[in-house]
């Protein structure tokens, strides 16, 4: 695996999260979050985009698993927390980075990959306070599947 290092600063988002089995919640969610943006114009001031799980599916019923997907914005706006949408921060640190290229569908494979294959055998150890993340680097709109771009990280210690 070709795994890079990086260090990521925290990131104030705006996020949504939900209940549920991440291969079905994700998709809907992110559909829900875009339109959320689109209503309100801000889909143009987005910068980034992320994803990432707050429980382990293997430690925890599939269907009680949280996911959260977040944007960062240009001058992000003030904003009152509601059930729906809350602001927060993700925290930054050294990540371990694998580049994806092609469907989303294979992040269900790499990131146990990651976790039990690659993070063992590096000489890192994860840090379990902050989350993995899904950094999509492009727009699965306007690019072919196979060139979506997204960057599964794992967080480090140190």
């Amino acid at each position: 695996m070709d795994v890079r290092m990086e260090f990521l600063p925290d990131i104030p988002v705006l996020a949504m999260a939900r209940l549920g089995v991440y291969q079905q919640t994700a998709p809907a969610l992110w559909h829900d979050l875009w339109a959320w943006l689109r209503e309100r114009d801000l889909a143009d001031k987005v910068l980034g985009a992320y994803g990432f799980g707050m429980d382990h599916p293997a430690k925890n019923p599939p269907a009680l698993c949280r996911y959260v997907a977040s944007v960062s914005l240009l001058n992000m706006p003030s904003f009152k927390d509601t059930p729906e949408m809350f602001t927060m921060v993700i925290p930054g640190g050294r990540y371990g980075m694998l580049r994806m290229k092609g469907p989303y569908t294979q992040m269900k494979d790499l990131f146990p990959k990651l976790r039990d294959e690659w993070l063992p055998a590096s000489a890192y150890a994860a840090d379990w306070e902050r989350p993995f993340l899904e950094i999509y680097v492009n727009d699965s709109k306007t690019v072919p599947e196979s060139e979506i771009i997204t960057d599964l990280c794992v967080p480090l210690q140190g």
